[in-house]
């Protein structure tokens, strides 16, 4: 089973990557459009997991996390969150 879900993540991975990489001019496999890919789906694994434990709009926690990670973590705590 973890094999199976590993090769999903990893194929997933993959392809979103691959996105990046289009769009930035650069192969898919490249860091940069690697370590995007890889961010987004970790917003996407916290928002899933949000959604799970309190209900609410998948698609719309998906984007507030989005927003959280395009406008960078910073130092200061108080801008980590979109107020959920």
């Amino acid at each position: 089973m973890k094999s199976v879900l590993g090769g999903i993540q990893l194929n997933s991975q993959r392809v979103i990557a691959e996105f990046f990489g289009s769009r930035l001019a650069l192969p898919g496999d490249a860091l940069v459009p690697t370590m995007l890919a890889a961010a987004a789906q970790g917003v996407i694994q916290a928002a899933q997991t949000q959604w799970f434990l309190h209900d609410g709009d998948l698609a719309m926690t998906i984007s507030e996390c989005l927003e959280v990670l395009e406008r960078g973590i910073g130092t200061d705590p108080k801008t980590w969150s979109t107020g959920n």
